[in-house]
């Protein structure tokens, strides 16, 4: 239980230390949630993130939310 990234156990806080990405899990979750609103045309907040962090945002949400 404790290896799995999605859940605030140990490997969450490993995966976001080697990211460098704090609140990881929440971050990915309204970063997706807002791409997801200016896909369908709502208005949504701007975050600003570099590509890298972009890639990680989105691949976390999924297997995250998948998860759950």
């Amino acid at each position: 239980m404790n290896f799995n990234p999605f859940l605030r156990m140990d490997s969450y806080y490993i995966l976001s230390d080697i990211t460098g990405i704090n609140n990881l899990r929440e971050k990915s979750f309204s970063y997706f949630g807002d791409k997801f609103k200016r896909m369908i045309g709502l208005p949504c907040s701007s975050i600003k993130s570099s590509k890298r962090d972009s890639i990680i945002f989105i691949i976390y949400a999924i297997f995250g939310g998948s998860m759950m």
